[in-house]
């Protein structure tokens, strides 16, 4: 069996890798002759062509690059044969809970109607992404293996239950979000392929982005690349990448936008002919312009022919499947990273050049490749525009394909992610109101020092949060001081320390300690974490005493605060008596409910 295996393997090879009239050319109309080669040689240089912009000759894009062309021998093919047999490549896996989606509605008043019994939020649960290898790339991009000599990656994002592509929702389109299903899925999955934060991002809708909505799902996420670049509320978003928060410098190279306006509804294939709806265990493909490279390059780069100048928006298909098993929906997405990749799908007839153009052969090669180019050749007046900043660290690198070029970031297993998404209104409330349901990462609501747990020191913040703010002009949209904080514009405005997203930062946010020491959870006045409350708790309650009303909790203290009224009294003393249980016996952690 394994040798008939090698066999048919080989005879694939030779297919696909016999020798062939191999013609390399660039865009009819750019600058420079064709080349055309009818006999491959081991290599060939010849001048880079790529289109200029605006009739400025300044921007004419020509570089040296060399192209390998190799007469394919049966020693290649034994080689490449030989490392089918090796280990398979896996994915990098990122795992997200199932259940924890909630509402986080942007329309003013966040009141706008979502009808949940009907319209199903989606509830992100986790991504596998890796080198991927299609074993007919022209036929089917999605029967393969994980292969890092594969030349395209692979992504796929699960999602609970029956998830449905997003409909039109009136911005090129009429508004008709449910179009596809009762669940339309809406948001952005963004990818940092560098892993340098001061590259890439958006400059003209972070509000729609991870970084300008992270905050909003009442906690802060875990990592060194959140620190100073998440919207703490709508002031945030000014347009200027130098003003603290780094809201817009989110570090995103490209990303997939799940929106409905970009979908070829004309060209949607489904296993269910009879309806346009997606159903239980159905499999769609949905072709569009979805995978887009961050637009925050576009001022900065001589990328052309598709929309503004700048940018690069590639013709994608997704796959959404269902499986009625797991119940669960995955997005399948499958990209080439070289051109060679692109080639291999049926894109064209003969390799093309890196050309900055999506249109025809494009990839994640040509994409980063483009903004090197930009560096290297920039217009006039971009190197000293506030903004050049977001794609002046590509300087340092090569063009494709010196030494020193960006081909060492085509390693999908170590790209950055990260993913916002949500659903739509029952009743319009306008093209960009969305109802935010889940991220990745994920947060804990009430960690608001993103230490992964709930501890004093948040209900320190909270609780400082309200005694400086209470009554406060232009914080408090109230201007009364009522032990609560008001959020003036609630909606598209927001406030990390909303915990319960009502629209008032109040000591009903506080969202109850991490008592994970004890088997089954911890009762809320077992202030030492030993599983029971007796006379050692006791202790600490009256060391903490401050009487009605009379000054806030030290910092020590915060967990005596039963009630969550700013005060340690007798109220909270009435519920450290019922949850007293004893030396030894354990206390219920429900014991307050």
């Amino acid at each position: 069996m394994l040798l008939f295996t090698l066999d048919i393997t080989v005879q694939r090879l030779l297919e696909w890798l016999r020798p062939r009239s191999a013609v390399v050319i660039g865009r009819p109309g750019c600058r420079g002759a064709y080349t055309a080669l009818q006999q491959p040689t081991m290599y060939d240089v010849r001048p880079y062509c790529r289109p200029s912009l605006n009739n400025d000759s300044t921007a004419a894009r020509h570089h040296n690059a060399s192209i390998n062309l190799f007469h394919w021998s049966m020693t290649a093919v034994l080689c490449c044969a030989t490392s089918l047999l090796a280990e398979p490549t896996t994915p990098r896996i990122v795992l997200d809970p199932s259940g924890d989606d909630v509402p986080r509605r942007v329309d003013p008043g966040a009141d706008g109607v979502l009808d949940l019994g009907i319209h199903k939020l989606p509830d992100l649960t986790g991504y596998s992404i890796g080198p991927w290898k299609p074993l007919s790339p022209d036929l089917d991009l999605y029967v393969g293996d994980w292969d890092t000599e594969g030349g395209f990656f692979r992504l796929d994002i699960t999602f609970a239950g029956v998830v449905n592509p997003p409909g039109p929702i009136g911005v090129v389109d009429t508004w008709n979000p449910f179009k596809y299903g009762p669940n339309p899925v809406y948001g952005y999955v963004e990818v940092d392929m560098d892993n340098n934060l001061n590259t890439g991002g958006e400059l003209i809708s972070p509000q729609v982005r991870y970084n300008g909505n992270a905050l909003r799902f009442g906690g802060r996420p875990i990592g060194p690349r959140f620190t100073d670049r998440l919207a703490a509320g709508a002031g945030d978003f000014d347009g200027n990448i130098a003003t603290s928060p780094l809201v817009d410098r989110s570090g995103e190279d490209f990303h997939l936008a799940l929106n409905g306006w970009q979908i070829d509804a004309n060209n949607i294939l489904r296993t269910d002919q009879s309806d346009i709806i997606v159903g239980p265990g159905e499999t769609w493909l949905f072709p569009g312009r979805l995978w887009h490279r961050a637009h925050g390059y576009e001022p900065f780069s001589h990328a052309c022919c598709i929309g503004q100048d700048g940018q690069y928006e590639a013709r994608i298909t997704l796959r959404f499947k269902h499986e009625i098993q797991q119940n669960r929906t995955t997005i399948t997405f499958v990209y080439p990273m070289t051109n060679e990749a692109s080639l291999a799908m049926g894109n064209g007839t003969t390799l093309q050049i890196l050309d900055g153009d999506p249109i025809n052969q494009n990839s994640v090669l040509e994409g980063l490749d483009d903004l090197v180019f930009g560096t290297h050749f920039p217009n006039p007046g971009w190197t000293t525009h506030p903004n050049y900043g977001i794609i002046a660290a590509w300087t340092p690198f090569d063009l494709y394909d010196a030494p020193n070029n960006v081909s060492v970031f085509l390693t999908p297993k170590e790209w950055e992610i990260t993913a916002l998404v949500g659903g739509n209104y029952a009743v319009t409330e306008g093209a960009i109101a969305l109802a935010y349901s889940d991220l990745m990462p994920n947060v804990l609501a009430g960690d608001f020092n993103a230490n992964n747990m709930r501890d004093q020191a948040d209900l320190k913040e909270l609780y400082t949060f309200i005694a400086n703010n209470d009554g406060v002009s232009g914080v408090d949209a109230d201007q009364t001081v009522d032990q609560r904080v008001k959020i003036i514009n609630f909606g598209p405005n927001f406030n990390i320390y909303d915990v319960n997203y009502d629209g008032f930062v109040d000591y009903a946010d506080h969202p109850g300690l991490t008592l994970t020491q004890c088997p089954g959870g911890c009762a809320p006045p077992d202030f030492d974490r030993d599983g029971d409350v007796d006379m050692d708790d006791f202790g600490h309650y009256q060391g903490c005493v401050t009487g009605a009303k009379l000054a806030p909790p030290a910092d020590t203290c915060y967990d005596a605060d039963l009630d969550h009224d700013f005060d340690v009294d007798q109220a909270d003393y009435g519920h450290f008596q019922v949850c007293l249980s004893g030396s030894g016996v354990v206390a219920s952690p429900s014991c307050m409910d």
